[in-house]
């Protein structure tokens, strides 16, 4: 086969492949744009693959337990990269701490939520599911071909978030209510807790191994098509 974009050029057109499960014409990759994946990034007309459905139908089809995984895959064969992506629409749980209460219990809430994300856990099964996908018999590769060539695959995962961090609303918080200047403040809390929870994460192993980015659903469209 050859190169790493074979590799990924063999991957798509796998992927892609409609075949009859149960009576209907299935494929694992369906193409989507970003804001279908979620409602929070309604103007992402990035293409993506529904990563969800491509779990679900995979380990449906071999009766597994669905792990966790992120939401979306981009491969881009011309980088020879894959991008796992993940949505996170977090200006709904920012609003609602912006009621009576301290400041640090608010923040803890943050935190907590963050924690639950088990970032961690969705870039392994993440993984772990697209690599039992390819492990199917008709990929065409044997395991340690297969393992070669996914270990020279540039591998990144990407939490898109509805926040704005350039958003002009900050630079004239001091003039506006109350409630809009807490909710950047606890906006800009949460988009710190979220890099260092990423930051702190070993890079260099197969389930890590590029420091994970975090990008703006105002800014994901231009991060593509720049790339």
């Amino acid at each position: 086969m050859g190169s790493v974009a074979d590799f990924l050029t063999k991957l798509v057109n796998y992927g892609e492949k409609t075949f009859e499960y149960k009576g209907e014409q299935v494929a694992f990759f369906q193409k989507v744009q970003l804001k279908d994946i979620d409602e929070c990034c309604q103007n992402a007309v990035t293409e993506v693959y529904d990563f969800d459905k491509c779990k679900s139908l995979l380990f449906k089809m071999h009766k597994l337990k669905s792990p966790k995984s992120c939401d979306a895959l981009k491969i881009m064969i011309n980088r020879e990269t894959i991008d796992f992506i993940e949505v996170k629409g977090l200006k709904k749980f920012v609003l609602e701490q912006l009621g009576d209460g301290e400041q640090e219990a608010k923040k803890k809430e943050i935190e907590n939520k963050i924690e639950k994300f088990r970032v961690e856990t969705k870039i392994t099964d993440s993984i772990y599911v697209l690599y039992n996908m390819m492990n199917r018999g008709d990929f065409g590769l044997t395991i340690d071909e297969l393992a070669c060539y996914f270990r020279d695959v540039k591998k990144n995962y990407i939490v898109v978030v509805d926040f704005d961090m350039n958003d002009p609303r900050q630079l004239i918080a001091a003039s506006l209510g109350k409630s809009v200047a807490k909710s950047i403040k606890l906006e800009a809390f949460m988009m710190q807790a979220l890099t260092e929870k990423l930051d702190g994460i070993p890079v260099g192993s197969l389930s890590h191994p590029q420091k994970s980015l975090i990008k703006t659903c105002s800014a994901i469209d231009k991060f593509y098509k720049d790339a």
